[in-house]
């Protein structure tokens, strides 16, 4: 219906009517208030994390008495500020920074000025995710966020109470459990400009009255994704046939056969996404000032891919999740298990540059495909399995202490399929029939099982001191097999040879450990501090176009792939205070952390050699660009502010703001520097540039270059935060109207040091909403603008230019890749509950 109502007179009103909506609203916004209350509701919310709590003593503290820093944004949160997606959570929370990645099966997130890069450390992340209080991959929360109850990010080294240890904070969602005593539902749906659709809902069902219930919710969402176009450079045409659509489905059971004394949940999940989709492009002489603008000239803002075919992804995920919990003799063990599969099936379309749009001819080989486009063809298949068991104490042991004791083992493994164009002999294909698809097999199979105990001590009413331990086990074998190109897909992957440059078996055992202490000045003012170390497993990063590469990798080339394993320990003071009977809330506090092999991936290509001979002259060949990994000594120093404000009854006000600066200092880093000034060179090494055999005596038997430069941890803003406020009135009739806003500002970044094009101004998102609510919250209808005043900057900006590969020699277009904000929103929400919710 929506489909068939884009384009009439009814849409062309509704938007006309939006817009003049949301700018009454930022009229009184600007009169009444600055922008919606964050977490305002905390007192009503279920603190579940055990980071947080240890007892039945402290799941009743507020979060104002936990010695850490810990946000939780409640299911009223989300729905309030149109939070549909995970990275979206980030305009509510100052230092975090989400991004879900076309066709990635995992997203980019950084939190206190470190940034987690699945293609640089692997599966082995800096943050840590949960469901429902098992560790699970990151992936899978950016596919789909419906009927949450809460989501909790803490901030600072964790792993001594739960789940695994994390260097930089954990990232906890928690979906809706089913209510044993009351049936209920709820169906939400929205629209919005380019063709958004959302809907999602929930019915609970009690089938023993305060012992057994059953939850069934579900989402489907249509969308154009990140709505980039894909421009045909050689006919002009533009292909809007683009879209991400997910569907999923979870069943929740809970199960109470003995009053608080045992408690079971069992949850299953299935989601699947798929999208067709083009990467956003920009002229190169937008970029570099020049007039090599190629065949059209293409503006960030015009949110335009190139190339006549588009890339697609098929991703199923499934997922179990279970709990246990008994209480008996003031003691409760609990213990929490979760399996899950996700597959992400992703072709590429191999024409980025237009170079060509036809078939490379059938496969007979095993899966047989027909005629198939000349692409990459790639499929990830990630399980992970958890279980984990916790004892600790209900009611607080001699009046003084609370404990926790535990055990966790994980397993994961990730294989990852690969087929690539390639052509005969390792020459330069000349034409189509000449093109061939290699096949290279990722494995990776990782197993940790840890022990862990925190102990607390509550020395008065004022005076708390906490200490813990992890002690890690963690084995992994990782590798990769490779196919010489073939007309079929050789259908016997498991006859492959290894490329044992990349082969890994790692056993290694550490410790961390954590201690923290805080004091009750009065009962609203509490002064804390924390002492943290961490610990992440090394990653192999497997160069796909090394592969072609005639003569194996120097050790130079291989120590910009293989990381050591990262250590870092962490300080952090803080205050936290509340004012005017507890309806103003303000905290601050201060950190730094410090890394040892320290990870960064270069998003900038780094050209090396591919062989290389001693002679007088000396020959070498001049493979293709890579994105190289580096290790090395990182600090980062920031502090943190968060504000609450209940002015009144009607009226709410938070604010946060986060500095965060993470630096690199004198690292060592792959690049080309010809003329050793320490700064990666402005032009590239071409024949057509002259320089081929300088750059070969330069690098020699190391094949590579290196520079030592300081650098920044991570791309993301050193300044950042939000501004929000709510005001509500009754209307009657047991209704509410409310106004709520929202504005996200981010500072200025300059990007990655040897990138010329990547820094980023600072702005801000203002996200209004207006809407009426019915009595008892059984319904509720919002008209709602994202980045209203169509703010637009380009947030990365690659530092080479998009190419087609074909073997190992890349021909380069005119274009350069880039990624933009999302513009302007104007949708309708409407909610419809009864019961239980």
């Amino acid at each position: 219906a929506a489909a068939e109502l884009e384009g009439t007179e009814f849409m062309r009103n509704f938007r006309t009517f939006a817009f003049a909506s949301v700018n009454a609203i930022a009229t009184v916004s600007a009169l009444a208030m600055v922008t919606p209350a964050f977490a305002q509701e905390s007192g009503e919310e279920e603190v579940s994390s055990n980071e947080i709590v240890v007892s039945a003593r402290r799941r009743e503290e507020n979060l104002q008495d936990v010695p850490l820093v810990v946000q939780a944004v409640s299911a009223a949160e989300l729905d309030k500020n149109q939070i549909r997606r995970l990275e979206d959570v980030a305009s509510i929370v100052p230092g975090l920074t989400l991004s879900r990645t076309n066709a990635a099966a995992s997203g980019t997130s950084t939190i206190r000025g470190v940034q987690f890069d699945a293609n640089a450390s692997g599966a082995f992340t800096t943050i840590e995710f949960y469901r429902n209080d098992a560790p699970i991959t990151s992936g899978v929360l950016f596919q789909s966020l419906y009927d949450i109850g809460q989501i909790e990010v803490l901030r600072g080294p964790q792993g001594t109470l739960r789940g695994r240890a994390s260097p930089s904070g954990s990232f906890t969602v928690t979906t809706r459990r089913p209510d044993l005593d009351e049936l209920g539902g709820y169906v939400t749906g929205t629209f919005a400009n380019e063709a958004r659709k959302n809907f999602n809902g929930a019915i609970n069902v009690p089938i023993i009255g305060g012992k057994l219930a059953v939850r069934l919710a579900g989402a489907i969402t249509r969308d154009r994704g990140t709505a980039i176009y894909g421009k045909n450079l050689f006919t002009g045409a533009v292909d809007e046939d683009v879209f991400d659509k997910t569907e999923a489905f979870r069943a929740s059971v809970r199960a109470v056969p003995f009053d608080d004394l045992l408690t079971l949940d069992f949850n299953y999940e299935k989601i699947k996404r798929e999208q067709r989709y083009y990467e956003q492009v920009e002229s190169r002489g937008l970029v570099e000032g020049n007039a090599l603008n190629g065949p059209f000239v293409i503006n960030s803002r015009d949110r335009l891919g190139i190339g006549s075919l588009a890339n697609t992804v098929d991703m199923p995920i499934e997922m179990f999740n279970w709990q246990a919990q008994l209480n008996l003799a003031g003691q409760s063990l609990t213990y929490v298990g979760a399996t899950g599969t996700q597959e992400n099936r992703t072709l590429v379309a191999g024409d980025v540059a237009s170079v060509l749009a036809n078939p490379s001819g059938p496969f007979t080989g095993t899966p047989s495909r027909g005629p198939v486009p000349w692409l990459n063809d790639t499929l990830t298949t990630a399980k992970q399995t958890s279980h984990e068991v916790r004892l600790q104490n209900r009611e607080r042991v001699a009046g003084l202490f609370d404990y926790v004791v535990g055990y966790m083992n994980i397993k994961f493994s990730s294989p990852t399929l690969l087929y690539t164009q390639a052509n005969p002999a390792g020459s330069v294909a000349t034409g189509l029939t000449n093109l061939r698809f290699g096949g290279a097999l990722r494995f990776r199979d990782a197993s940790e099982e840890s022990f862990f105990a925190n102990l607390t001590a509550h020395l008065g009413e004022q005076f708390e001191v906490s200490g813990g331990l992890r002690r890690i086990k963690f084995k992994q074998v990782s590798g990769l097999t490779s196919a010489p190109g073939t007309t079929d897909r050789d259908p016997n992957i498991s006859t492959w040879p290894s490329v044992p440059q990349f082969a890994v078996t790692d056993d290694e055992a550490t410790t961390i450990y954590s201690a923290s202490a805080k004091y009750k000045l009065t009962d609203d003012i509490m002064v804390y501090g924390n002492f943290g170390t961490s610990y992440r497993p090394g990653n192999t990063v497997i160069c796909s176009v090394c592969l072609g590469f005639p003569q194996p990798l120097s050790a130079l080339q291989l120590s910009f792939l293989r990381q050591p394993d990262e250590k870092s320990k962490s300080f952090e003071l803080g205050l936290k205070t509340a004012w005017l009977d507890r309806r103003l809330k303000i905290n601050v506090s201060a950190y730094q952390q410090k890394f040892t092999n320290f990870a960064v991936r270069s998003g900038t290509a780094i050209q090396s050699l591919s062989s290389f001979t001693a002679g007088t002259p000396n020959v070498g060949i001049v493979g293709t660009g890579f994105n190289f990994v580096s290790s090395n000594d990182a600090k980062v120093t920031g502090v943190e502010m968060d504000m609450g404000f209940e002015v009144s009854d009607n009226f709410s006000l938070s604010g946060n703001l986060a500095y965060a600066s993470g630096k690199i200092k004198d690292g060592l880093f792959p690049c080309v520097d010809l003329n050793n000034d320490n700064i990666q060179d402005a032009v590239t090494i071409s024949a057509a540039n002259g320089n081929v055999q300088a750059f070969v005596d330069h690098v020699g038997a190391n094949k590579i270059d290196s520079c030592r430069s300081d650098a920044a941890t991570s791309a993301a803003p050193k300044w950042s935060g939000s501004l929000q406020a709510e005001y509500r009135r009754d209307i009657g009739g047991d209704m509410k109207a409310y106004l709520r806003g929202l504005i996200s500002w981010r500072g200025s970044t300059i990007g990655e040091q040897i990138n010329p094009f990547d820094s980023v101004s600072s702005h801000a998102l203002l996200n209004l909403a207006g809407g009426v609510r019915g009595p008892d919250d059984a319904w509720e209808v919002t008209i709602y603008a994202k980045n209203l005043t169509n703010t637009h900057r380009v947030l990365l900006r690659q530092g080479s230019r998009v190419g087609t590969l074909i073997g190992n020699v890349t021909t380069n277009s005119d274009y350069y890749g880039v990624v933009t904000n999302s513009p302007r929103e104007f949708g309708i929400t409407a909610r419809f509950a009864f019961g239980s919710r």
